[in-house]
């Protein structure tokens, strides 16, 4: 939509972010993890512009970060900003917490890389409003492409604990501040094989592919006559 005939518009990165079609790519050096992903994040630095209509269109998503509820689910935060009247000064950004990711099928680790491929996201009331603008029809739960992640960690050994898919899963959206733990306690059972309790002196890379439909997409509908409001409290 953006690089076609209706907005004949275009999108630079910047501030290492990059774009290798058909996906948007940042990488980032440290970031920390609680033993059990109960909390957590992992950060990334750069912007991706969007334009269209001769500049009446205007969106910027940046710094993005993949926060962890747990081992099931995760969040995409944004700097995100948009306008869609003309003459107007670049959108001023603010941080959504975007889309809500799935991570059941799609998270591993494995010795010193914690992998995260092609993981169900869907957008968040929050994300919905923020994406739509004045014309889109986005409502919470609409699928979005999938976002891999892919981290290198030192000083310790990864493996996923069986014992925590098959627990509980905490209410969405409640987190914990990371913590460092002195060593397993429990059982052998239990202990079975820990997260690292922090993850540093690696690599991470986020991927965010486009290949489905820009998140911009929405932008480009008008809302239609008698349809509910795509950022009611209900949706």
């Amino acid at each position: 939509y953006i690089s076609g005939s209706i907005a004949n518009g275009e999108w630079v990165t910047d501030n290492g972010a990059e774009y290798d079609t058909p996906e948007f790519r940042w990488q980032a050096q440290t970031g920390e993890l609680p033993s059990d992903l109960s909390g957590g994040a992992l950060s990334f630095v750069g912007g991706v512009h969007f334009t269209g209509h001769d500049g009446a269109l205007q969106m910027d998503l940046a710094n993005p970060s993949i926060e962890f509820v747990d081992q099931r689910s995760a969040y995409l935060l944004l700097d995100f900003g948009a306008t869609d009247e003309a003459d107007q000064e670049a959108p001023t950004s603010q941080q959504l917490r975007a889309a809500k990711i799935d991570l059941d099928s799609s998270l591993s680790a494995t010795g010193t890389e914690l992998l995260v491929s092609g993981a169900s996201t869907r957008l968040t009331a929050e994300g919905a409003a923020a994406f739509n603008g004045e014309y889109g029809d986005y409502v919470a739960g609409d699928e979005l492409d999938p976002i891999s992640l892919e981290a290198t960690v030192s000083g310790c050994e990864l493996g996923v604990s069986q014992q925590a898919l098959d627990g509980a899963d905490p209410a969405a959206g409640e987190t914990s501040e990371p913590q460092e733990t002195d060593g397993p306690t429990g059982s052998a059972e239990q202990q079975q094989v820990p997260w690292l309790p922090i993850i540093i002196g690696g690599v991470a890379i986020l991927v965010i592919g486009v290949t489905a439909g820009m998140l911009v997409a929405g932008r480009k509908r008008p809302a239609q006559p008698g349809t509910d409001d795509p950022a009611a409290p209900d949706a």
